[in-house]
């Protein structure tokens, strides 16, 4: 049960580095603000587990400015009595390009902890972990926490129908080939109103959390702001949900259909 509410949890944050494969001209930010503010809680039917927090602001690094974007995921209420978990990953990245300077994951989980710096060097196309040291990377490689920033600039309205993305991405000091698949437009009901969205399902590995390769799916919003409304993860005990409860200093507002 512990390892499948970090998986909830967790998820939320991982699959928008799918988007993290840059361009060779960035595209303008119109889509988010600084001060805005994102929060996700993760249920399972009407019992509600944990919750995901993504808020990004300005920040000075090295002389350079930044925004500074922080996912923090942790447990709730009983969950979080009996498995305690609290992870908080941090991306320092350039406004204009989306790519990151530094990342950072504190991480807490029951008695478990973990804590690492990642520095990018993108004109050598390499990272320094504190953990794991130097190593080479892909071209434009970006984190966890500033892919779901670029990922909202690019154009999802040019991606076909069924059509497959392959992205490679460095998580956890791993580089990871990731793939998703785009499913079409569906509108979907929340606690705000009916959303009209676009359909994602990132292909995952069939094992001892997923049954199938399709049972991870991500509603976006299908308006000028491109945030996730809901996640969906069916697994072999049931189904999971992670939903949009919370947001504020959006630089649009959300559209509602009847």
């Amino acid at each position: 049960m512990r390892k499948i509410i970090i998986t909830c949890l967790i998820v939320l944050v991982a699959w928008l580095t799918l988007y993290a494969q840059k361009p060779a001209e960035y595209p303008p930010n119109n889509v988010y603000r600084v001060g805005e503010q994102l929060r996700y809680v993760m249920h399972y039917g009407w019992v509600e587990g944990g919750e995901v927090v993504l808020k990004v602001n300005d920040y000075v690094l090295d002389n350079k400015p930044v925004h500074h974007a922080k996912a923090t995921a942790r447990t709730l209420g009983l969950a979080d009595k009996l498995f305690g978990v609290c992870d908080v990953y941090e991306s320092f990245f350039d406004p204009k390009s989306g790519l990151p300077y530094k990342t950072i994951k504190n991480a807490k989980e029951g008695k478990f902890t973990y804590y690492n710096e990642v520095i990018f060097d993108h004109n050598k196309n390499i990272v320094i972990s504190k953990k794991t040291g130097k190593r080479s990377v892909p071209d434009n490689i970006s984190d966890i926490v500033a892919a779901i920033y670029y990922m909202r600039r690019t154009q999802f309205q040019n991606i076909p129908k069924n059509g497959l993305i392959q992205i490679t991405a460095f998580i956890d000091d791993y580089v990871y080939d990731l793939v998703i698949r785009y499913m079409g437009k569906e509108t979907i009901t929340t606690k705000y109103g009916n959303i009209n969205c676009l359909k994602f399902k990132p292909i995952v590995a069939p094992g001892r959390t997923f049954e199938s390769s399709d049972d991870l799916t991500i509603w976006v919003s299908n308006d000028k702001n491109f945030i996730p409304i809901r996640i969906q993860m069916d697994m072999w005990i049931g189904s999971f949900k992670a939903d949009l409860a919370n947001y504020s200093g959006l630089k649009y507002n959300l559209i509602f259909t009847n």
